[in-house]
C-alpha cells in the first residue's frame, strides 16, 4: 500500500525538544486498527526515507494548490502481519 505525502504530517512542526518524533506514528496507528479489525493483525511502522534520484516528490492535492516546495523526503508504511495471518493465508 502506498500513501502518498500524508496531508496530516504535511502541515505540522515538530519542536526541536522532540527529537525524531514522527508525525506519521499517528497514521500508522490507524492503518494498523483497520487492519485489526479487518481480520488482519500487524505491526505497522512508519518511517521517512530520503527521494531516491529521479523519484518525483509526493504531491498531494493540498499541498499544490498552496504551492509549498517540494519534500526531500517520503513517508513509508511497513505492516509486519502476525504469523497467523501469513500461515491462514498461505
Amino acid at each position: 500500500m502506498q500513501i502518498d505525502n500524508p496531508d496530516a504530517s504535511t502541515f505540522v512542526s515538530v519542536p526541536s525538544d522532540f527529537g525524531g518524533l514522527s508525525v506519521d506514528a499517528y497514521i500508522s496507528g490507524i492503518v494498523a486498527g483497520v487492519l485489526e479489525g479487518a481480520g488482519f493483525p500487524a505491526r505497522v511502522t512508519a518511517h521517512t526515507v530520503p527521494l531516491e534520484d529521479g523519484e518525483a516528490a509526493p504531491v498531494s492535492s493540498i499541498t499544490s494548490s498552496l504551492s509549498m516546495p517540494p519534500r526531500k523526503e517520503k513517508g513509508v508504511f511497513l505492516c509486519k502481519f502476525s504469523p497467523s495471518v501469513l500461515a491462514r493465508d498461505s
